[in-house]
């Protein structure tokens, strides 16, 4: 008997570990075939302002937008920060890691990886917790076969850190909820000796709600999409108080959540002067047909109306907008999760629950969260990494359906022949719809690689970095790669190339102007007028071309730091 005992214990430690294993082996296959270079915007734009956090810089950013510009005084020496775009916390995370691992290409696609396997461990053990080992199983499985995921992960994607803390936040939340925390003992108001126990009895009773609404700040500062759910889990929160004790449960918890947020809006107006997301405020009006794509960033002067006046003064081209980015949205959702994921995340939804119940709660808390989370994103701009921060939290709502379908299945009480066939079909039908959604997975790890284009790109920034100095501030279409490849402040090309002489004149330094291949990619509303230019083979007045190269790449330089870079030295 206890041999069977120890057998059982010990298989079970051997499938965990095979699980790992398994996991491990998946990514770093991956991780071979993937091309120590990273190119993706919300990439290079975190790993350049995490560089200068590393360095002692402070939330300052390489990659300038001229709407930045254009909102803020003409002697604007404080800045011109980006991180009203990027969340700082994320950014301050990946900067620690770079103190200890370093700086480069390498160091990003580590720390995405890394980041995406503790995803993967909160999320199984939530899933375990909540669900059962059976969906614990699945949400591995489900998360390490998943081609975006991965694929995001082994390029560096710092999303999967508001992933981890949001899965925390998850976590926490239903341990609060499934354990309430019974009312304290109060001693009477007698003595001066009492009132300063129930005071601390009333701090250790409320620590727990202060703890959970410092995370739930940290993880709206790790990414911004948060910020409209944090009352929300604040909110349910409070029901693992008792009764009298929950408004201030709520009221610590929110308390603790303004701590967070409230030192980077008082942050935020000592830099821009302006306490609100200033920047990020105004990809409301983006994607709409007043402001075709990204083009407000480049815009050299300010829009008349806020973006709550672009809700209020137009609110059917802010409707429009919202439902096309909508449909999007769902698309984007679907590509990312998989046809598999999204299926039994609907069954997931359709599923009755049991009102007054903890888990109930916690469904409803999450429910909400990824709505509001979805709004939010809708409501700016949906782009293909929009929801990756998310998606292990859906993929573990999956999970948990298909094993409660599973286990529903196996546990049929028929006669033994027909449970036997029934057992064998269930095992074998999962089976098959893992395979179905590990075939993207499959079909990216067969792809031949190729490291031309890496060796290729690579000369580009080694030209950049030696035509500049690393004073000097350069001008082009593609300013998150420079920023982070040739180490230097990239301003994003204007509308009109008219408009370099606004942005000589509120930076000094910039004077060099980089147009890549990839302007030819750019929308002809937003590039016309660069594409006419390089037509006549002009340059902008007060530059000259000082490099090509076979790939369409064009250097130019300022014609009078030109001078001073060539002049001969003077003798006495």
């Amino acid at each position: 008997m206890w041999r069977l005992i120890r057998w059982k214990k010990a298989l079970k430690y051997l499938s965990v570990i095979a699980l790992v294993v398994f996991v491990i082996g998946v990514i770093y296959l991956h991780y071979r075939r993937q091309i120590p270079l990273i190119h993706f915007l919300p990439v290079t734009d975190n790993a350049q302002l995490a560089r200068n956090v590393m360095r002692g810089q402070g939330l300052r950013t390489s990659f300038l937008r001229p709407l930045a510009m254009a909102l803020t005084k003409s002697d604007s020496s404080r800045a011109l920060p980006s991180d009203i775009v990027n969340p700082p916390v994320t950014a301050i995370i990946t900067g620690f890691c770079f103190a200890v691992i370093g700086e480069d290409d390498k160091a990003v696609i580590r720390i995405g990886i890394a980041t995406y396997l503790t995803a993967i461990a909160i999320c199984t053990a939530l899933a375990y917790y909540a669900f059962g080992s059976i969906a614990g199983v699945l949400t591995t499985l489900l998360l390490t076969l998943n081609a975006r995921l991965v694929d995001a992960a082994v390029n560096g994607f710092p999303g999967f850190i508001p992933a981890c803390l949001i899965a925390w936040c998850a976590f926490k939340l239903l341990t609060l909820l499934r354990n309430p925390l019974p009312s304290p003992q109060l001693p009477r108001r007698t003595r001066f000796i009492n009132h300063l126990r129930r005071l601390i009895i009333t701090i250790a009773y409320l620590r727990t709600f202060f703890w959970y609404g410092l995370l739930a700040g940290m993880t709206a500062l790790s990414w911004f999409p948060m910020l409209p759910a944090v009352p929300v889990l604040i909110l349910y929160s409070g029901r693992a108080s008792s009764r009298q004790w929950r408004v201030y449960a709520v009221l610590t918890g929110l308390f603790a959540a303004s701590i967070v947020i409230g030192g980077w809006i008082w942050r935020n107006y000592r830099v821009t002067g302006k306490p609100i997301l200033t920047i990020m405020s105004y990809e409301v009006m983006m994607w709409s047909d007043v402001y075709p794509g990204y083009s407000l960033y480049r815009a050299t002067t300010p829009p008349v109306e806020t973006p709550y006046g672009f809700i209020i003064h137009r609110p059917l081209t802010f409707l429009h907008k919202f439902i096309r980015e909508t449909a999007e949205g769902i698309r984007t959702i679907s590509n990312t999760l998989g046809p598999i994921t999204i299926a039994f995340l609907i069954l997931f939804a359709l599923r009755p629950v049991s009102r007054g119940d903890a888990d109930a709660r916690w469904r409803y808390a999450m429910w909400l969260t990824a709505i509001l989370i979805g709004i939010w994103v809708c409501a700016h701009h949906v782009t293909g990494f929009s929801f990756l921060p998310i998606a292990p939290l859906l993929t573990l709502f999956a999970a948990s359906a298909m094993g409660a379908c599973i286990d529903q299945l196996l546990n049929t009480r028929p006669a033994w022949l027909l449970r036997l066939s029934t057992q064998t079909a269930t095992n074998l039908l999962s089976a098959i719809l893992l395979c179905i959604h590990a075939l993207p997975t499959l079909s990216l790890l067969l792809q031949p690689i190729s490291h031309a284009d890496a060796t290729s790109y690579r000369r580009t920034w080694d030209g950049v970095a030696r035509i500049t100095s690393p004073t000097e501030a350069v001008i082009t279409d593609i300013p998150w790669l420079v920023a982070w490849h040739c180490d230097r402040r990239a301003i994003w090309f204007p509308h009109h190339p008219a408009e370099v002489g606004w942005i000589r004149r509120r930076i000094k330094n910039a004077n060099v102007i980089f147009l890549s291949s990839a302007l030819r990619t750019y929308p002809a509303v937003e590039a016309r007028s660069w594409w006419q230019l390089l037509a006549r083979r002009e340059t902008p007045a007060g530059y000259r071309v000082v490099a090509r190269s076979n790939r369409g790449d064009i250097i130019m330089r300022w014609e009078d730091s030109n001078r001073q870079r060539t002049r001969p030295p003077t003798t006495r």
